[in-house]
């Protein structure tokens, strides 16, 4: 049998209608006057456009700015404690002195970023493009750097103890005086990188490619160096002691520059 329809089964569905209508105008409405909200804690800004915005010593604490044009924005001095900058443009961004611990920038492009003495301890960077950023000084104890791309970054002096940078691409990286203890660095290249003087007490180095890294006067004290491609590697006064060599044999305590 055919339906048969009320004028109040009618009267109904146009007013449903009308209601959905009515919220879908609400929250583009919404959603448009996000980017318009003045910067401040917990503040939303999804997929606003602010190339070059004067963000200077602004608090965004957990803040959300997922894929934000922030392309060449002044964030220095800020306070960015677990905001989501996933998928986000920080490319050329200044965030010197930034405060970005427990921050997120998943997938974060940041090339040529100034992050020089940022805070960013606990912060994820994982397959985030920071070629060429500096990050001189900076405090990246327990960052994520999965699968990031580090290439001819600056990273003299910065402080990456317990850091994950599994498959990380460090090539041409100057890591002078940096800490490395503790960090995971399985699989990462660091081809043609500068580490002389750094920390690497206890790194995993496992499967790393050093093809003609510079490690004079690391400390490599009980490092992982299983099967790390070493062609040309420049180990000179470099500490040993008791690092697992590339093949797998313990490293004499008192070894230096060479595994005896």
């Amino acid at each position: 049998m055919p339906t048969l329809t009320t004028p109040t089964a009618n009267l109904r569905a146009a007013s449903l209608t009308a209601l959905a209508l009515l919220a879908c105008l609400a929250l583009a409405g919404n959603a448009q006057a996000a980017c318009d909200e003045p910067p401040r804690p917990r503040v939303i800004w999804i997929d606003c456009d602010f190339p070059g915005r004067d963000l200077q010593g602004v608090d965004l604490r957990n803040a959300v700015l997922i894929r934000t044009n922030l392309h060449g924005a002044d964030l220095r001095g800020a306070i960015l404690e677990g905001v989501d900058f996933n998928f986000t443009d920080l490319r050329e961004a200044r965030l010197d002195g930034a405060r970005l611990s427990g921050a997120r920038l998943v997938n974060a492009r940041l090339e040529r970023a100034s992050m020089k003495a940022v805070i960013a301890e606990g912060a994820r960077f994982d397959r985030a493009d920071l070629r060429a950023a500096d990050l001189g000084q900076a405090r990246l104890a327990r960052a994520g750097f999965y699968d990031a791309t580090l290439t001819d970054a600056n990273l003299n002096g910065a402080r990456l103890s317990s850091a994950n940078l599994e498959r990380a691409r460090l090539d041409r990286a100057d890591l002078r005086e940096a800490d490395l203890e503790h960090a995971n660095l399985k699989f990462a290249s660091l081809e043609e990188a500068v580490a002389s003087g750094a920390r690497l007490e206890a790194a995993n180095l496992e499967r790393a490619n050093l093809f003609r890294a510079d490690l004079r006067d690391a400390n490599l004290r009980d490092a992982v160096l299983v099967q790390a491609r070493l062609d040309e590697t420049r180990l000179e006064g470099a500490a040993l002691g008791n690092a697992r060599w590339i093949d797998r044999r313990r490293c004499r305590p008192e070894s230096v520059g060479e595994c005896l």
